[in-house]
C-alpha cells in the first residue's frame, strides 16, 4: 500500500541515520516525503538530517512545511529537537520556537527564543519585530519601538514593521507621526529578503 511504501523509506532512513549514512538517510527520506507530503513525521526527520548535513536552508524550509502539518506542542517538541542536533546555532529553529511558545501563552519562554535568535544573528528583523511585539503586549512602549526600529534598520522594506511601530505611535497619540512615517516607508525599497540575506521564510508573531 501506498502508506506502507511510506513508512519502509521512512524507517529506512532512521536506519541509514543511526547508522552515521548521511546522505543514504537523506535519500530515503526524501523519498518517503515525495510519496506522503502532509506527513509530520518525515518532515521532521528530513529536516533535521539536513541540518546535520549543513544543508540549512532545505532544513529551514522543511521546518517551515512541517509546522503547518503538526499540533503546536509537537512542533515545540520538534523544534528543540532541531536546537540540540545544531547544538543550538540554529537562528531560524529559535525564532520559530519562539512563535510557537507565544502562541501557548508562554511568552518569557518566547522572548528568551527571540533573544537567542539575536545573539546568533543580530542583524535579524524577523526577529526584532516579533519581539517588539512581545515588549509592546507588556506595555513595555518604550522597548517595543525601539525593536520595531532595530527590525527597520535592518530591512527599511519591512512593510508590517513599519505598519506596527506606526499603531504603537497612534497609540500614543502620535497620530500625525504615525501617518508621516509609513507614508515615507512606500518610498523605501522593498527588500526581497533581510539584509543578513535569509529568504522570508521565518515565522512572524
Amino acid at each position: 500500500r501506498h502508506e506502507d511504501v511510506h513508512h519502509r523509506h521512512d524507517d529506512l532512513g532512521l536506519l541509514f541515520a543511526q547508522r552515521g549514512q548521511t546522505y543514504d538517510a537523506i535519500r530515503a527520506l526524501e523519498r518517503a516525503v515525495e510519496i506522503n507530503s502532509r506527513h509530520f513525521g518525515g518532515v521532521k526527520n528530513l529536516a533535521i538530517m539536513y541540518g546535520q548535513a549543513g544543508f540549512r536552508n532545505r532544513a529551514v524550509e522543511l521546518w517551515q512545511r512541517g509546522l503547518s502539518l503538526a499540533p503546536d506542542d509537537e512542533a515545540r517538541r520538534a523544534y528543540r529537537k532541531a536546537i540540540a542536533a545544531a547544538k543550538g546555532d540554529y537562528p531560524e529553529a529559535w525564532l520559530n520556537l519562539g512563535v510557537l511558545e507565544k502562541n501557548a501563552g508562554n511568552r518569557a519562554a518566547a522572548r528568551a527564543a527571540y533573544e537567542r535568535a539575536l545573539s546568533l544573528r543580530p542583524a535579524y528583523a524577523a526577529a526584532w519585530q516579533n519581539l517588539a511585539k512581545l515588549h509592546e503586549a507588556a506595555g513595555d512602549l518604550a522597548r517595543a519601538e525601539a525593536a520595531y526600529g532595530r527590525a527597520l534598520e535592518i530591512d527599511p522594506g519591512h512593510a508590517s514593521a513599519w505598519l506596527a511601530r506606526g499603531q504603537l505611535r497612534s497609540q500614543q497619540g502620535r497620530t500625525a507621526e504615525a501617518i508621516a512615517r509609513v507614508t515615507g516607508s512606500l518610498t523605501a525599497p522593498c527588500a526581497a529578503s533581510n539584509s543578513s540575506g535569509t529568504p522570508r521564510r521565518s515565522l512572524l508573531a
